[in-house]
C-alpha cells in the first residue's frame, strides 16, 4: 500500500469517528441483544477507535411476524415478515445499519440494500427445553401424545419422522413468551435455535441438544446479517471490518441453495455446511409434510467455487426435491384458502 492509500484510509477512519450511525433493529430482547453484539464488535476494532457513542439503536416495532402471533409462519403470506419493516427504515434513512437474524432475511433483497457483514457464527443447531415435569428426559422418553411447540415446518417434519408418538403444535411469540407458555404447561417441550438461547443466557435451561448431523439447521441459522444501503460507502467500509470470510462463504452457499431450490424459510428445507482445508462441504435436505419422504444430498468443492449452492439445488431437484416442495406449496395454499 502506498502513502496515498494510507492517507485515504486515514481520511475514511477520521470520517467514521465523526459519524453517529443509527442501527435499526426489531425491539425484542433477542433482536436487541444481537444489535448490541454487533456494536461491541465494531467498538472492538482497535484501528477504528470508535466508541459506543458512535452508535444509536433505533428499535422497530410492529413487524408482521411480531403482530400475528396466531398463524404458523408457513401460512403467513409474503416474505420478510420479520425483516421488511426494518429494511424500510434503512431505505427511508431513519437508520444507517440494520441487524437481522440471517435465516429471517429473504434470499433476494432490495437492490438498494447490501449485506455488509456476516460476523462470527454462534451455535447453529436446535435445542429442546422441557417443562419442569419432564426434567432429565429426552424427546424419546416423553409419553405418547406429549405436545411439542414449534412453528417451523423443518423441525416438525424431521421430528415427526423420528418421534411419531409426539404431537406437534404451533407456538409463536418471542423467546420469553414461548418460555412462559412452556412453564404454564401449554407444552411439554419447545424447540428453539441454540443461537437465540445462547444469546439470552439460557443454556442451563436446555434439556437436549439435537445433533446437527441428524437435525440439519435452517439456511443462515446462527448467523447475523448486517445490512446497510448500497450507496453508503462509509457504512460498507465500516462493516467490512467485522465481516468474517469463512462464515460468509458458508452462509452465502446456504442462501444460494435455498434460493435456487425456490424455497424459503417457511418450507422444510435444511442445510449443514463446514469448511475443512479449503473445501466446503454442503449438505441439503427436504421433507414431505407427512414426514414419510425425505431427500438428502451432499456436495463438496473448493471455497472459491461460488456456485456450490446452485449445484446442490440441482442435485436435489434431480432426486425429486422439487416435486416434494411443489406439493407442500399446494398443501399450504389449500390451507390458507380454507382459513
Amino acid at each position: 500500500m502506498d502513502l496515498k492509500d494510507q492517507s485515504l484510509d486515514q481520511q475514511l477512519i477520521d470520517s467514521l469517528k465523526n459519524r453517529k450511525f443509527k442501527i435499526a433493529s426489531r425491539s425484542s430482547q433477542l433482536a436487541l441483544s444481537q444489535t448490541y453484539e454487533v456494536i461491541d464488535l465494531l467498538v472492538g476494532v482497535k484501528e477504528l477507535g470508535l466508541t459506543k457513542e458512535n452508535f444509536e439503536v433505533v428499535p422497530i416495532s410492529n413487524a408482521p411476524g411480531d403482530q400475528n402471533l396466531k398463524d404458523p409462519l408457513y401460512v403467513m403470506g409474503g416474505v420478510g415478515v420479520f425483516t421488511k419493516i426494518v429494511e424500510v427504515e434503512l431505505l427511508n434513512k431513519n437508520g444507517d445499519i440494520a441487524v437481522h437474524s440471517l435465516k429471517d432475511l429473504p434470499t433476494i433483497i432490495d437492490e438498494r440494500l447490501f449485506i455488509g457483514a456476516v460476523p462470527p457464527l454462534k451455535p447453529r443447531g436446535d435445542v429442546v427445553i422441557f417443562n419442569e415435569k419432564h426434567k432429565g428426559k429426552e424427546l424419546k422418553d416423553l409419553p405418547e401424545g406429549s405436545v411439542i411447540g414449534t412453528s417451523s415446518l423443518r423441525r416438525i417434519t424431521n421430528l415427526k419422522n423420528r418421534y411419531p408418538h409426539l404431537k406437534y403444535e404451533n407456538i409463536r411469540g418471542n423467546l420469553n413468551t414461548r418460555l412462559t407458555k412452556l412453564e404454564n404447561g401449554q407444552y411439554d417441550a419447545i424447540i428453539l435455535a441454540e443461537a437465540g438461547v445462547f444469546r439470552l443466557g439460557w443454556i442451563e435451561k436446555v434439556g437436549q441438544f439435537l445433533k446437527q448431523e441428524d437435525f440439519l439447521y435452517a439456511p443462515g441459522q446462527g448467523a447475523l446479517g448486517v445490512q446497510c444501503r448500497a450507496d453508503d460507502k462509509e457504512a460498507i467500509a465500516l462493516l467490512s471490518y467485522i465481516n468474517q470470510k469463512e462464515p460468509r462463504i458458508r452462509v452465502d452457499a446456504e442462501r444460494q441453495f435455498l434460493n435456487k431450490l425456490e424455497g424459503g424459510c417457511k418450507l422444510p428445507i435444511a442445510v449443514h455446511s463446514e469448511i475443512i482445508d479449503q473445501t466446503l462441504r454442503l449438505t441439503g435436505q427436504v421433507w414431505s409434510l407427512e414426514a414419510d419422504k425425505t431427500i438428502r444430498e451432499v456436495i463438496e468443492g473448493h471455497i472459491s467455487d461460488q456456485d456450490l449452492g446452485l449445484k446442490l439445488s440441482e442435485k436435489m431437484k434431480q432426486a425429486g426435491a422439487g416435486e416434494i416442495l411443489e406439493k407442500i406449496r399446494s398443501q399450504i395454499d389449500k390451507k390458507e384458502n380454507e382459513e
